[in-house]
């Protein structure tokens, strides 16, 4: 089957090469667009186009976005990455959530301080810290 894409090339005069390369260029692109679509369906996101908040013909729709500056959208994979962050911590131990959130508020000399209120070396607060990470890590990206 020849795509418009193709019969321009061999209209343009264009070797053979130079429109396989054109081919894998544009397959290449439907495929992104079919991994992003996936995704979305995956996470159950929705798409709106800007035609459907201010009317196909212009007019003013029923939607509006309230500061023009914010992207809309990361903002929305940020919120959804903090809810499962959330639920990724809640399902850790508590002393292990404890551990974690107190090692990121840390102020200056916070290792030794921990080190000491935990019982343990600087470098055994920072191998502890290591391994609840990867645990995080692990549960966090284990739905994607």
């Amino acid at each position: 089957m020849l795509y418009k894409y193709e019969i321009a090339c061999q209209q343009a005069g264009l070797s053979e090469e130079k429109t396989a390369e054109i081919r894998r260029m544009f397959n290449a692109q439907y495929q992104k667009l079919y991994r992003e679509k996936v995704t979305r369906n995956k996470l159950n996101c929705e798409v709106w186009h800007m035609e459907d908040l201010y009317g196909r013909d212009g007019e003013k729709g029923t939607y509006e976005i309230a500061d023009p500056s914010v992207n809309v959208e990361e903002d929305l994979i940020h919120q959804m990455d903090l809810e499962k962050l959330h639920e990724v911590l809640a399902e850790l131990d508590p002393e292990d959530r404890e551990f974690i959130l107190e090692y990121f508020e840390g102020e200056n000399k916070f290792l030794n301080r921990m080190a000491e209120k935990y019982g343990l070396t600087r470098n055994q607060v920072i191998g502890r810290k290591r391994r609840i990470l990867k645990k995080l890590k692990s549960r966090f990206f284990e739905a994607f």
